[in-house]
């Protein structure tokens, strides 16, 4: 991560001059960076700035473009016979308003589930049921939600959410990012008595703890109501399915944040919030995701989830 990040801040949004992004050795993507240079080129038109993503892989191009998060951006180029890797699960979004939130969340989650790896099809109906369909749809609500709330608090009323979800021809593996440009978690929490020191490890830890960041106790308005469980059940469908989460905010990157083994490391800095989730489609079948509410106190209402076809 510290990596992509130090990479990520060199397109820097207060530059004058035209900034070329080259694309030539561009195969595949993966969900964390693809939202963060989604994110970053944002902030760059938002201040005036320019930016082209030039020498792509024709397929590559199109296959970006349909994705409609990076088609400013784009310059393609001419086909070539160069092999490239299947961008065909690779599924991104972006969300302007919070009203994008449970569009994007059915979709993709429906997407998801409908796909099953071969090696899984004689477990067809258990792997598309609502097993996987309901969890995922919850988390992507969730962490979108708190995106357009909680990160367009503080001035931040411009802020976009970028969401990406990655799984693969073989193997049960689904990998999720989420990245806003909007307040941060530091300074949505920093009045709440959980953020101690004031800094963005405490306050990524603190975020992550049930009741901590829900909108009454950080003073919004909207869905007063909420527990403030969304990243804290989001984390433990994580867990719970095998696999493995992390977070980041400012200049900290947090390895299973909330736990008592979590490992804390400085990235460039980010404005704006980074999750990055790790699900597997077998552990998620294995549990009833509202029984996870059921060990917090006052948890309120267990959401109703209903998706379209």
């Amino acid at each position: 991560m510290p990596r992509v990040m130090r990479s990520i801040a060199a397109i820097n949004p207060m530059s004058d001059d035209t900034i070329i992004v080259d694309a030539e050795d561009l195969e595949f993507a993966e969900p964390l960076p693809l939202c963060l240079l989604a994110g970053q080129l944002s902030n760059l038109q938002r201040l005036g700035g320019k930016a082209s993503i030039e020498k792509l892989r024709k397929p590559v191009a199109d296959r970006l473009e349909r994705m409609n998060v990076l088609r400013d951006w784009i310059e393609a180029r001419p086909a070539s016979r160069s092999p490239t890797h299947n961008f065909s699960f690779l599924q991104v979004a972006r969300a302007n308003c919070i009203d994008d939130a449970n569009g994007i969340a059915n979709s993709l989650a429906q997407k998801i589930a409908e796909f099953v790896p071969p090696e899984f099809c004689h477990q067809s109906e258990t792997m598309t049921r609502d097993g996987i369909v309901h969890p995922l749809g919850y988390m992507l609500t969730e962490l979108l939600e708190n995106s357009l709330t909680h990160g367009r608090g503080k001035g931040f009323a411009h802020a976009s959410a970028w969401i990406a979800a990655q799984y693969y021809s073989s193997g049960d593996l689904i990998r999720l990012a989420i990245v806003d440009n909007g307040c941060g978690f530091l300074k949505s929490l920093h009045d709440h008595s959980a953020v101690e020191p004031k800094n963005h490890v405490s306050a990524i830890r603190a975020a992550f703890m049930p009741g901590v960041s829900c909108n009454r106790s950080v003073g919004l308005v909207r869905d007063s109501l909420n527990a403030g469980l969304g990243l804290t059940v989001s984390r433990d469908i994580a867990l719970r399915s095998n696999g493995a989460f992390w977070a980041g905010s400012g200049d900290a990157w947090i390895e299973q944040p909330g736990r008592d083994d979590d490992a804390a490391k400085r990235i460039q800095p980010w404005q704006g919030s980074v999750l990055n989730f790790e699900i597997h489609r077998a552990g998620l079948i294995s549990f009833n995701f509202r029984d996870l509410f059921s060990k917090y106190p006052h948890p309120g209402e267990v959401p109703s989830i209903s998706f379209t076809d």
